[in-house]
């Protein structure tokens, strides 16, 4: 059997820390383990950007990948002994516009866009804040008929028709994948140099809270979280014993008026510290314990896998993952709050049930759960069968 030749386009191959630090690099990456792991599929990767294919290979080496590197070139229909996919998707880069319209001239490739971000909201605060050269939220515009589909996150399902509208493309929700595989590189990286490093929660410890949102938009930020820990320290200061509330990735913003007219509001403030980004692994391990979050209609978020593999106690609001963690709904501080007094006072006596939960959740989302390996198997054939 002839098997579908799919190529993913990426600028270039990335290193480790470059990996584990965009969302999007890993989204990529654990597309691509699941397509290889599907016997009637032929991956690689192409790549955009020219002159990199050393650099790419050793980065491939570093992340301990195999998978083939393509360049953009080698697809050129012009050029003999040329390569022909059967869908191509962009993930991380887009195939010069030029390319892509030869391609698609000449073969009945399948074009899809894989899209994991906010872009409906990124459009509206680009146009409604003015920011220039941002471009979250925009979808390049494309000839009728040249992106055959465009693929989006069931968190993101909400966008489906203001896509397909702005797009003219269908938009297809594909299963949302996760693995721990970054985490545990990056564990080994830790422990080869400081053999105590264990980021993974301990009964009885003196970490701190931390409040880890972006901090870059509307949807995923501090103000909600923090309001949690001064509602619960409003009511029970003592609750939290020696333990702080570290606001990270808020060092950009502290010194706004806004951000001072906010604080100025809290009684909490000695608890509270403001902390520049770190690698959230790095945090577990040294800092805290603890993460409480809140998302605005985006349910899913690697921070609260991450969170739930090494059984941190997950104060969030998403309803997507109400089954797991300490659960509150949409932006009720007071049983946020709750949820947090809760976290703080019984998870110890519940972490053998919080680990079984955090399993099944974490299984719901891998890459060799047979449901989302049959999505996209399904999703595939549909689009090379149109």
């Amino acid at each position: 059997m002839k098997k579908i030749k799919i190529g993913f386009i990426i600028s270039k191959y990335k290193g480790l820390a470059t990996k584990y630090n965009y969302g999007l690099e890993q989204n990529t990456y654990f597309l691509v383990q699941l397509f290889r792991s599907i016997p009637e599929f032929d991956v690689s990767y192409v790549i955009c950007e020219e002159n990199v294919l050393e650099e790419s290979l050793k980065n491939r080496t570093e992340v301990g990948e195999d998978t083939p590197l393509i360049e953009q070139k080698d697809l050129n229909p012009d050029l003999d002994n040329h390569l022909i996919y059967d869908v191509l998707i962009t993930t991380e880069a887009y195939l010069a516009p030029d390319l892509m319209k030869k391609i698609k001239e000449k073969y009945s490739t399948k074009i899809v866009e894989f899209h994991a971000g906010i872009i409906m909201w990124g459009l509206m605060e680009d146009v409604i804040y003015n920011i220039e050269n941002r471009f979250s939220g925009a979808l390049l515009k494309r000839e009728p008929g040249l992106v055959d589909e465009i693929w989006m996150s069931p968190h993101h399902a909400y966008h489906k028709s203001y896509v397909e509208t702005v797009s003219k493309s269908r938009v297809t929700i594909s299963p949302y994948l996760y693995e721990p595989w970054f985490l545990q590189k990056l564990e080994i990286d830790r422990t080869t140099v400081n053999p105590t490093f264990n980021p993974r929660y301990q009964k009885n410890n003196n970490k701190h809270i931390g409040i880890l949102e972006p901090n870059i938009n509307l949807v995923k930020n501090f103000v909600i979280p923090t309001t949690i820990v001064e509602s619960l320290y409003s009511q029970n200061a003592s609750i939290f014993g020696r333990k702080n509330a570290r606001i990270y990735c808020s060092n950009h913003i502290i010194e706004r008026q806004a951000f001072k007219h906010f604080y100025g509001y809290l009684s909490c403030q000695k608890i509270l510290s403001s902390e520049k980004r770190y690698p959230v692994i790095d945090i577990f391990h040294s800092d805290c314990s603890l993460v409480i979050s809140h998302q605005h209609l985006c349910e899913l978020n690697y921070l609260y896998l991450d969170a739930l593999y090494y059984d941190i106690p997950l104060v969030h609001n998403s309803p997507l993952l109400q089954d797991c963690g300490y659960y509150y709904p949409e932006f009720d501080v007071k049983k946020g709050a709750q949820a947090l007094r809760q976290a703080l006072t019984e998870h110890d006596l519940r972490l053998d049930e919080y680990k079984e939960q955090a399993k099944k959740t974490l299984y719901r989302y891998s890459t060799k759960n047979p449901d989302n390996v049959r999505g996209y198997r399904n999703i595939i054939q549909n689009l090379v069968n149109a």
